[in-house]
């Protein structure tokens, strides 16, 4: 089971890359997890510190919600986990995820995960998930869109 993380950052180059680097670090099986950064067309510091990396320029600049969903796009995993610059994962994070989501993965169907650090819930989506509803709505600048997820 592929997992795809799917990494909105702006305005902080090396924090990406350090999370980039913690995320894959405490993977089990990271040659399993693709990660895609969405970086703002506007913010040249965090394109070029990403630039060896798999990324997507997002044009116009619009947020997160659109990052994610412009990482979506071009991602090939079987899971979708939007990720961003101040999550925290555990130890083993990848296992825990397909352990959860192993009876799943053909539906659609999403799961709620917390990082333990912080109170925002943060999500994990399957394939069929975002083939048949997408992510996030594209109206969303930087709020909201987690709520009506949520709701």
């Amino acid at each position: 089971m592929k997992l795809s993380l799917l990494h909105a950052t702006r305005g902080r180059p090396q924090r990406a890359l350090e999370v980039r680097r913690e995320w894959l670090e405490k993977a089990i099986h990271p040659d399993d997890v693709e990660h895609i950064y969405g970086v703002d067309a506007d913010d040249g510091p965090s394109i070029e510190a990403v630039a060896p990396f798999q990324r997507v320029i997002v044009l116009p600049p619009k947020g997160c919600f659109r990052a994610y969903n412009h990482a979506a796009a071009v991602s090939t995993g079987d899971l979708l986990i939007p990720i961003e610059d101040n999550l925290y994962p555990e130890q083993g994070w990848d296992e825990r995820v397909r352990e959860f989501m192993r009876d799943s993965i053909q539906e659609v169907a999403m799961l709620a995960v917390c990082d333990g650090t912080s109170p925002h819930v943060e999500w994990c989506f399957t394939r069929e998930f975002y083939k048949q509803r997408g992510l996030y709505h594209d109206d969303y600048w930087g709020l909201f869109g987690d709520t009506e997820i949520r709701f």
